[in-house]
């Protein structure tokens, strides 16, 4: 808000005192293409609607002849609120185009941010939940990715073998893990 008044100050000053009308050429180029970037899009609209009305009044209006504005050049007036109306029209369509963008981007972020939440719990059903037993040792495992879904994985490959005096009992086969990612 503070910019938005300091723009504005330095708009009426600027039409009020005159200097050169180079730098009013300038002040073209300044206002609606550097607050693009600067400002948000109800600002951006504000501000350069206020400045356009400001030269719109002060070149065109009754305030010339009360002395309230410098006595530019009659080409300088003329032309200064038509350069500026199509300068802001230009800046209007690029920043609603850098909005519509910005948009679109939060919009995939969030709909990439639920598919990689899906693709985790699909994950996590890859993985053995228990702990299994070997020979009399107990082998207790986990997977805890840095992110969402990992490339790593692993696999614990083992053959039962059925004990009617121990019972249920494993056999470790192998081991394998897995860097999918090649990190």
């Amino acid at each position: 808000r503070s910019g938005c008044l300091m723009v504005i100050a330095l708009t009426v000053w600027f039409l009020y005192s005159g200097g050169t009308e180079g730098f009013g050429i300038i002040w073209l180029l300044v206002i609606p293409l550097f607050t693009i970037y600067l400002m948000p899009y109800r600002g951006f609209i504000l501000l350069n609607t206020i400045v356009l009305i400001l030269f719109v009044l002060a070149m065109w209006g009754p305030f010339i002849s009360k002395g309230l504005v410098y006595p530019f050049s009659n080409v300088f007036r003329t032309r200064l609120p038509l350069v500026y109306l199509f300068e802001y029209i230009f800046a209007f369509f690029l920043k609603h185009r850098i909005n519509q963008t910005e948009h679109e981007l939060v919009e995939q972020k969030d709909l990439l941010s639920k598919e990689i939440n899906q693709a985790a719990l699909i994950q996590k059903t890859f993985y053995k939940q228990k702990c299994t037993a070997f020979n009399g040792w107990e082998v207790a495992y986990m997977c805890l990715p840095m992110a969402g879904v990992t490339g790593d994985l692993y696999d614990i490959y083992s053959e039962k073998e059925t004990d009617a005096a121990a019972g249920e009992k494993g056999r470790l086969k192998g081991l394998g893990l897995y860097d999918i990612s090649g990190h």
